[in-house]
């Protein structure tokens, strides 16, 4: 029997990419352990054929057991995968219109969380959030969910504002200064914010810096970080290595047709947070 998983993601250079190379140690731990080899196949645009014949020839030749979705993935090629019944999991992306397996991070948990906990300390709370590229229509969007996260816990305490910042790549024509002129509405606003990712949690950090604010002491800083460490931030981390390990065990699952829960929620890991 083949015993040979496929791991897909986008453009051969994100391999070197923290955010997968924590996943790809979770991964090839569990596959070490249950006897599986690894191949990695790279892909351009969302087409997962796109680029890559040698992916192709794989599932065609069944020379891979499943597969490993670590990007986001066109769903028209999802759907190719399923009708040759290719067994697949797809890591932190949720899909609208497949019944696929998945694992993911509850962010709209996280959000809710976060934002409760700030409001209680006494904290007016702002968040911000940027996308590198807009969400495909078919894809659920977890900014969306860390946004309803948000307008949620404010909904249950009482709070009658909204200060989030929130655009994409596309729409920021000035590049980071169209989120910094955002900001510039919000400053004077909030005691907190909220900011999603590494890039951005950089920025607006130097954003902070620059208008005199001293993080812990002025305002505070909560980070929904990969792999970031900012001084008197508080921190919340995706779990990506366990992230990783359970993709590994809910694909051999299908593999050895072994039930398994179709949607796998990870809890989200603290540092210097509330």
């Amino acid at each position: 029997a083949v015993r040979e998983i496929g791991i897909a993601f986008y453009d051969v250079f994100s391999i070197t990419n923290t955010y997968l190379a924590k996943i790809l140690n979770g991964i090839s731990e569990v596959a070490s352990e249950t006897g599986f080899s690894l191949s990695i196949f790279t892909f351009k645009g969302r087409s997962i054929y796109q680029g890559n014949d040698l992916l192709r020839e794989s599932l065609e030749r069944r020379s891979i057991s499943g597969l490993l979705l670590l990007s986001r993935m066109a769903e028209k090629d999802i759907r190719t995968l399923m009708e040759v019944g290719c067994p697949i999991v797809a890591v932190d992306n949720e899909y609208v219109n497949l019944d696929i397996p998945t694992v993911l991070t509850d962010d709209h948990q996280m959000a809710y969380c976060m934002t409760e906990q700030l409001v209680r300390g006494g904290h007016k709370v702002g968040m911000v959030l940027g996308r590198w590229k807009e969400p495909q229509s078919h894809i659920v969007d977890r900014l969306e969910r860390m946004s309803d996260g948000y307008r949620a816990a404010l909904a249950a305490a009482g709070c009658d504002y909204d200060y989030r910042v929130l655009k994409s790549r596309e729409q920021m024509e000035g590049g980071i200064e169209d989120i910094t002129a955002a900001l510039d509405n919000v400053l004077n606003e909030v005691t907190s914010l909220i900011v999603d990712g590494d890039w951005l949690a950089e920025e607006v950090h130097k954003y902070l810096t620059a208008h005199g604010r001293t993080v812990g002491k002025d305002i505070e800083l909560c980070v929904y970080s990969d792999n970031l460490e900012l001084p008197f931030a508080q921190t919340v981390y995706k779990p990506l290595r366990e992230m990783g390990r359970q993709a590994v065990r809910k694909l051999i699952d299908q593999i050895n047709e072994v039930p398994f829960t179709v949607k796998e929620i990870l809890p989200t890991e603290s540092k210097n947070c509330y």
